[in-house]
């Protein structure tokens, strides 16, 4: 550790103290401090942590999944996007990767979840071309509330893991471009630690000689004794896959969060 990244460190401990909170730094941040004076940024410790994990299957006639997705995170909050574009191979892999792309713009611009939908549903909607149509899941945790917003264009249902049960992440909307703006709502779930946030494309759940795909899943995951994300996520592929008959005929993704709050520590004097 330099002596000048030591002193960033101790200053973070001072300003901890003065003010009686614990700082950490922001992101945008400089990674490495020389001799030159730098302007450094300090954020209070978001009251929740969390971890992140994906599970994708290409479908076994293409070699690109038509599925995209991405999690983005900023100081205080993560977002989970899901895209599925129509059909399958490299045409619904670049639909899908240009609804990521500008969610994640969108998003850093500061806009909502909300606010973000309404756009690319517009613009899907402007340009009219159903064989280029995606769906749309966003879901973004606040890593201070521990709240959740969620808003969906087409797509499965996702889910929320908690200690006792689990809750089904629905909406009737059409994908992009195929619903009016009104038809656009978001929800907001409290979390709490521990909870395990589930977003999952078409592929997962469909194709199920058994039954209802959705159902099945959420029976599913209620009976899972899993808290790691990684593990939740592979369980739940090799299951869907277990239940198409060990065929993939379908994009299939999986996407979990998990929130865990963050102990409580006093504030240690500085020497």
């Amino acid at each position: 550790l330099s002596s000048a990244a030591s002193d960033v460190y101790k200053r973070q401990g001072y300003l901890s103290v003065l003010m009686d909170i614990r700082l950490v730094p922001q992101k945008r941040n400089p990674y490495f401090v020389g001799e030159e004076s730098v302007s450094l940024y300090f954020e209070e410790e978001p009251i929740f942590s969390c971890l992140t994990a994906a599970a994708c299957a290409t479908e076994e006639t293409e070699s690109v999944s038509g599925d995209s997705y991405s999690f983005l995170e900023t100081d205080d909050s993560v977002a989970m996007i899901l895209s599925d574009g129509v059909g399958s191979g490299e045409s619904a892999a670049r639909d899908s990767g240009r609804i990521v792309d500008l969610t994640e713009r969108i998003l850093d611009a500061g806009l909502g979840p909300d606010m973000a939908m309404l756009f690319l549903n517009g613009m899907a909607g402007a340009e009219g071309d159903e064989n280029r149509m995606a769906t749309l899941d966003l879901c973004r945790i606040d890593l201070y509330r521990g709240e959740c917003e969620t808003v969906k264009a087409g797509g499965a249902a996702g889910f929320i893991k908690r200690s006792d049960r689990v809750e089904k992440i629905q909406s009737r909307q059409l994908p992009l471009g195929m619903s009016a703006s009104e038809d656009i709502s978001e929800k907001k779930w409290q979390l709490n630690s521990g909870d395990l946030v589930i977003l999952v494309s078409d592929g997962v759940v469909q194709n199920w000689p058994c039954g209802d795909g959705e159902y099945l899943l959420e029976q599913k995951i209620a009976s899972l004794n899993v808290s790691s994300p990684v593990d939740l996520a592979n369980l739940i592929l090799r299951y869907a896959i277990r239940q198409c008959g060990g065929k993939i005929r379908d994009d299939m993704t999986v996407l979990v969060t998990g929130i865990w709050k963050n102990e409580e520590r006093e504030i240690e004097d500085i020497e």
